[in-house]
């Protein structure tokens, strides 16, 4: 996933995992997302696997017990 379609799935993630919205969700991604990101794009290369995805929202939400329904 790119990082921008990564922050697309992220605010969507929050809004309807964590409930946060509006200024609120602006205001979290504006501190996490980045960091976030840079954890899981070790080599610069602007992408990550989108097998990844359950684990950066995880890291993202602080959250390691959530359930985002994926299977395996």
């Amino acid at each position: 996933m790119s990082k921008s379609d990564m922050f697309r799935a992220a605010k969507e993630t929050l809004k309807s995992h964590m409930g946060i919205e509006g200024d609120s969700l602006a205001e979290y991604m504006d501190t996490y997302f980045d960091r976030a990101w840079d954890n899981f794009d070790v080599n610069g290369d602007g992408e990550v696997e989108v097998i990844k995805t359950p684990m950066f929202m995880r890291f993202l939400a602080s959250d390691q017990t959530m359930q985002l329904g994926e299977s395996g």
